[in-house]
């Protein structure tokens, strides 16, 4: 971070050193050389920093690979909190669907297993209701609106 850093004052450092001498310069017959000569000095201090990016790919390499640990443990922790987010948004369509047919569910909870290729499949629904009419149309809705397999337990 500190060759970009670097890079960056570097640049700055001649851009302002150019205009400072393009200000002083006078106005006559060496102008264009002038101005010629300060386009040459910012290409220099544009270019000259650029021949060191090798140098800065290999530590690019190095910490790669001090951190892969890191990494590891950081994919891990955005799955979980994905799984999780997923599970809550599924439990917050469940009860919206459930309260629009009039069912008050006390409890939502669902399990969800992980596929191969990283997706998130719900294994199970079950619903906690109060009343047996409500548990039955609970189960209708769950299964013919969502298109959900579900346990519904009555209270």
């Amino acid at each position: 971070m500190s060759e970009i850093k670097d890079f960056a004052m570097t640049v700055c450092g001649a851009a302002v050193l150019c205009a400072a001498a393009n200000m002083l310069a006078p106005a006559d017959k060496y102008e264009k050389v002038i101005k010629i000569t300060l386009a040459a000095v910012m290409i220099c201090a544009i270019i000259t920093p650029l021949t060191r990016l090798s140098q800065i790919r290999l530590e690019f390499e190095r910490y790669r690979a001090a951190d892969a640990g890191y990494h590891d443990g950081l994919r891990d922790e955005i799955e979980s909190q994905t799984e999780s987010l997923m599970e809550r948004a599924a439990a917050g369509l469940i009860e919206e669907a459930l309260r629009k047919n009039g069912v008050r569910p006390k409890n939502i909870l669902i399990n969800t297993d992980r596929t191969q290729d990283g997706g998130i499949s719900i294994g199970q629904v079950s619903v906690t209701v109060g009343a047996a009419a409500e548990a039955a149309v609970a189960e209708k809705v769950i299964k013919d609106e969502l298109g959900i397999d579900s346990v519904v337990i009555r209270w």
